[in-house]
């Protein structure tokens, strides 16, 4: 199964916030272009527990991504996006939520996309900066 999990020290209702301005943003875009309505994955928002234990369960964190997942308090899972490299739509999306939700950590499942399994917000970023994205879904009022 193809998933990916932002994990986050944000409360649930910031979590919340980011979610609904993100899921407007996408409408906005379906609107406009509805051929690429299944482009999108939205994410469920998810207790932590087994998340940061599968994270931990990672081999080469640093004690950054460390003490990121000691202050984790909930989780934004996706399962099923598309991969990052053929799908420029959910690069975008995943930059949104990076963004918004600075000083995270993200896992990305068992798939060896060319970086770390798990790796900071800004580095996961930095990743996705190197990939073709959709930029009328830019973040410039996401945050």
């Amino acid at each position: 199964m193809i998933y990916i999990a932002i994990l986050t020290e944000k409360s649930a209702d910031e979590v919340n916030a980011v979610c609904r301005r993100i899921a407007e943003r996408v409408s906005q875009f379906v609107e406009d272009y509805p051929d690429r309505e299944n482009t999108f994955v939205e994410p469920w928002l998810e207790a932590p527990d087994i998340y940061v234990q599968q994270a931990r369960a990672r081999s080469g964190l640093t004690a950054v991504i460390e003490r990121r997942l000691d202050r984790c308090a909930r989780v934004l899972y996706f399962e099923g996006p598309g991969n990052p490299h053929e799908c420029p739509d959910q690069v975008s999306i995943l930059k949104l939520y990076l963004e918004a939700l600075a000083g995270s950590v993200i896992e990305w499942g068992d798939i060896d996309y060319g970086w770390p399994l798990i790796q900071l917000s800004e580095d996961a970023l930095a990743s996705l900066s190197a990939l073709p994205d959709e930029p009328r879904l830019s973040a410039y009022d996401i945050a």
